[in-house]
């Protein structure tokens, strides 16, 4: 077991055994298609049932129904919502000297660029990666002495941003 100090200055204790995290990001539209999928009521699971194809003859074994546990389901969230959620914690651990990494993963046009970067046009939209940089400044100026100490600040390491890779 490791220990590790929190965003309030206390000792936490830190497992250095985490499982990996997995939340869907539902894209909004007024175009939603809710009689196939289903939001369980605890916004950790997510159902999915398409309606059988009839063309396909009597006898159609086609799988038609799926049904996914998760961390989270981030239906019509907020660019805040997503960082807060899925983004703060591992953006605070990589701070503190643990690696982390935050993948979107989807089909073109799901909105993994915007999730991650964001719009320029509003500031509230920004992504996870401009989020990320504004923590990471935040705590490189709070780790700075007071002047007047002599004293250099303490190096931390910086993040490491990727932007999304595209392989069509």
């Amino acid at each position: 077991m490791m220990w590790r100090k929190n965003s309030n200055k206390h000792l936490t204790r830190m497992s250095t055994r985490k499982k990996v995290h997995a939340f869907v990001r539902v894209r909004p539209t007024d175009d939603f298609a809710h009689e196939m999928i289903r939001y369980g009521d605890d916004n950790k699971t997510i159902d999915i049932h398409l309606k059988k194809d009839a063309r396909r003859g009597v006898v159609n074994n086609q799988q038609t129904d799926w049904s996914f546990k998760l961390d989270g389901v981030l239906h019509d969230a907020s660019q805040d919502l997503v960082y807060e959620t899925v983004a703060k914690d591992v953006v605070s651990q990589a701070l503190d000297g643990y690696n982390g990494t935050i993948m979107c993963y989807g089909q073109t046009g799901a909105g993994k660029t915007y999730t991650m970067t964001g719009t320029t046009e509003n500031y509230k939209h920004r992504g996870i990666l401009p989020r990320a940089l504004q923590q990471e400044t935040k705590a490189q100026r709070r780790r700075r002495p007071s002047k007047g100490t002599g004293c250099p600040a303490p190096r931390r390491p910086s993040l490491a941003l990727l932007l999304p890779l595209r392989a069509e």
